[in-house]
């Protein structure tokens, strides 16, 4: 039977509810494993002859345990096979032979399975889950596991739940397990929704059972191990084996309008940077009969010239590059013309897609043949970009519409090595290779150095074409499409005509006008002025603070890295012409940026030995974070692209954080990590104080706390 995809609305639907073990992550194999090893010992030592019948992963497992909380599971199990043990209590040890004895034990096997054979997740229910929280979805993981925790950690995913219910949970409230709906009631109630617009996906019958008994909006069953018609009994709405079939398209006319909720799409911009994307036809303008009468409005032009000075804008365009660059006319767009295949901008910016090129002769020879065989059309034109060839219909009688089609499949069957594509009353002939919107906004992304934290691109279109793009940021970003029409649309919100394009844009121009008051940012790299920006990036909490230097920086006659806390001062005596001099310093605390990297066998990275491609520095004065991202050529000709951020704790005073992501451009090969903590510094930043005595720190002692930590005490 062909699997069957379907969508979730966020018209309809607020939060999603997740169970763990089975629907997010592999540990259902490893709780199934667990508890057979627990009970087959157990019956084993029961059994009075040396004939038992194990415990059974396909039948007692799915039957008696699966879905129930651990105690629970031990008490329904040792049931079904007619054997009746005390409850003992949750502190007994793993060998007593209670209820809670056998669950314990069966934890400690659980844990063990974990350490050794680690926890893998089910890939495209992570991917379904990112794509829902970029939809604004609440998300919440239930399971009736002590371990939840445990497990999230291992699989490294903690963080893409809002909230959190497990067995701790169920205990200590006093919650009633599967199947009877009380976590998954309490998760919905911790996300403040209503559990009737909520969705449940649950593997086990148990788990589909509560979600079906506690009313949610919608429930659906995930079939991993074949029953798929138990999982339909029990009162799945929906059954899917992968969470893959889950078809995230909305039809257009049910998405969040962008204007009424521009104040979500705000948040989720708040204190980051934006890098905006804009169709042209059927966005920044009108629709028109001809599409050389497609001009910018004066308000339009007006808000695209300011937004440029906040943000990258760059125009994605089915028209040519030239033609595209010509109607917007607009000083610091970027544009890529014939969708993608051609980009320009700022700064040298300049790309072709080369396999495109090898198309050119194909596409003379379909624009030849589309303008002889359509000239007995009327109305009917066709307009040639240079990697693609645009077939307008919009001015032919409807009843001759199918000819302009069937003539341009034609040509298309002659030609070769070319696709068609679909656009509002356009048929549209374009090399037949990998390239289309979507790429072309994440080439840009890439080359812009636009694809990082922090960074949030939103994308505005009307066509089909630009669903690649809406698809592209499916998990990170912010889309729109334009028009009223029903259709489906991967875009996560809705605007309604070119006016409200418009409005929306004054809208984000209103924002980033304030923003950018928040913002310290130099975008280019100046020895003489770095010691002045270290100074001016200093990141403190009133306790001590730390001046903006690079983490691989040493006290030189341009960088001075230097931590300093509040009353941290110190006396020292110099000898000097007969006399002793005393002097009292703020004093330079242990260095704790020492993080860099190398080439085996090579210099250590420091930024004053490279060439610099590119360079942005700066603080996010809101959210206290210092940040520099470089684009570096050493002088093998090897490129690297080096992001930092750097925080100092306001909610814990001694606690400071700092992050280098190192991503090669050109070269594969082994990096060497560099991480310390400096104790012989001195305060040589004055230069009149130089000849004073100035190293006030003198180390007691250095420990490996663990194969991850290390500790200095300085005194």
């Amino acid at each position: 039977m062909a699997k069957e995809e379907f969508g979730i609305s966020r018209s309809e639907y607020q939060a999603c509810i997740f169970d763990l073990d089975g629907v997010v992550t592999t540990t259902a194999r490893l709780h199934a494993e667990a508890w057979k090893e627990l009970f087959d010992a157990f019956l084993r030592e029961q059994s009075t002859d040396s004939g038992f019948t194990p415990f059974s992963i396909e039948t007692d497992y799915r039957d008696y345990v699966d879905g129930l909380p651990r105690y629970q599971g031990v008490k329904s199990f040792l049931e079904s096979r007619g054997i009746s043990l005390p409850m003992g209590n949750v502190d007994d040890p793993p060998q007593e032979a209670t209820i809670c004895g056998l669950g314990n034990r069966k934890n400690e096997i659980f844990n063990k399975s974990i350490q050794e054979k680690g926890v893998d997740v089910y890939e495209t229910s992570v991917d379904l889950i990112h794509q829902l929280r970029s939809r604004s979805f609440r998300i919440a993981v239930v399971s009736s596991s002590k371990n939840c925790q445990t497990v999230l950690d291992a699989a490294n995913i903690a963080h893409l739940f809002d909230i959190r219910v497990d067995g701790i949970d169920i205990e200590h409230n006093d919650l009633k397990g599967k199947p009877e709906p009380d976590a998954f009631w309490e998760a919905a109630r911790l996300l403040d929704v209503d559990p009737s617009r909520s969705v449940l996906f649950e593997d086990a019958i148990s788990g589909v059972r509560a979600g079906d008994k506690g009313a949610f909006g919608l429930v659906i069953g995930v079939d991993r191990t074949g029953v798929a018609e138990q999982l339909r009994q029990a009162g799945a709405h929906r059954v899917v084996q992968d969470l893959g079939e889950i078809d995230l398209r909305d039809d257009l006319q049910r998405l969040p309008h962008g204007l009424i909720f521009f104040e979500e799409i705000r948040q989720r911009i708040e204190d980051k940077r934006v890098a905006l994307f804009l169709d042209y036809d059927g966005t920044l303008t009108p629709i028109v009969s001809r599409p050389e009468d497609a001009t910018l409005s004066s308000d339009m032009h007006s808000i695209l010239s300011y937004l440029t000075e906040k943000c990258v804008v760059a125009v994605i365009s089915g028209r040519g590059l030239a033609d595209a660059r010509k109607l917007v006319d607009v000083k610091g767009l970027y544009f890529a013309g014939s969708h993608g295949f051609e980009i320009e901008g700022p700064g040298g910016v300049r790309m072709e897609v080369e396999e495109a090129g090898e198309s050119l002769p194909a596409l003379d020879q379909a624009e030849s043949d589309l303008r002889r065989e359509l000239e007995k059309i009327e109305g009917s034109q066709v307009e040639r970009k240079k990697f693609s060839i645009a077939v307008h219909y919009r001015n032919v009688d409807p009843e001759r519409a199918p000819e302009v089609e069937a003539c341009v499949d034609r040509v298309l069957e002659r030609a070769g090595g070319l696709r068609k594509g679909l656009g509002k009353k356009v048929f549209e002939l374009r090399p037949d290779i990998k390239w289309d919107k979507g790429e072309a906004v994440r080439w840009l992304l890439r080359e812009l150095e636009l694809d990082q934290y922090g960074v949030v691109p939103i994308y505005i279109g009307d066509d089909v074409t630009d669903e690649d793009a809406f698809r592209a940021f499916l998990q990170k970003g912010i889309t729109l499409v334009v028009g009223n029409e029903s259709r489906p649309t991967f875009a996560k919100y809705q605007l309604g005509s070119v006016g409200e394009v418009r409005a929306f844009l004054s809208m984000l121009q209103a924002y980033l006008r304030n923003w950018r008051t928040w913002s310290l940012d130099f975008q280019d790299y100046e020895p003489g002025l770095e010691g002045l920006r270290e100074a001016l990036c200093t990141l403190g909490n009133g306790y001590f603070a730390t001046r903006g230097a690079g983490p691989e920086e040493r006290a030189d006659v341009i960088h001075y890295p230097g931590t300093y806390l509040a009353g941290g001062y110190n006396r020292l005596q110099t000898p000097m012409g007969g006399r002793v001099i005393e002097n009292e310093d703020l004093v330079n605390m242990p260095n704790w940026l020492g993080l860099t990297f190398r080439f085996p066998g090579e210099e250590w990275f420091h930024v004053d030995d490279m060439e610099l491609v590119s360079y942005r520095a700066g603080v996010d004065l809101k959210n206290g974070i210092f940040f520099r991202n470089l684009h570096v050529r050493d002088g093998s000709g090897r490129e690297t692209k080096i992001y930092h951020r750097r925080m100092v704790c306001m909610h814990s005073m001694h606690m400071a954080a700092l992050e280098t992501g190192v991503v090669s451009v050109n070269w594969t090969g082994e990096i060497e990590i560099r991480s310390s903590l400096d104790g012989q510094v001195d305060n040589s930043g004055v230069k009149r104080y130089q000849s004073l005595n100035n190293k006030h720190l003198e180390p007691v002692y250095s420990s490996d706390i663990d194969e991850r930590t290390i500790g200095l005490k300085v005194r």
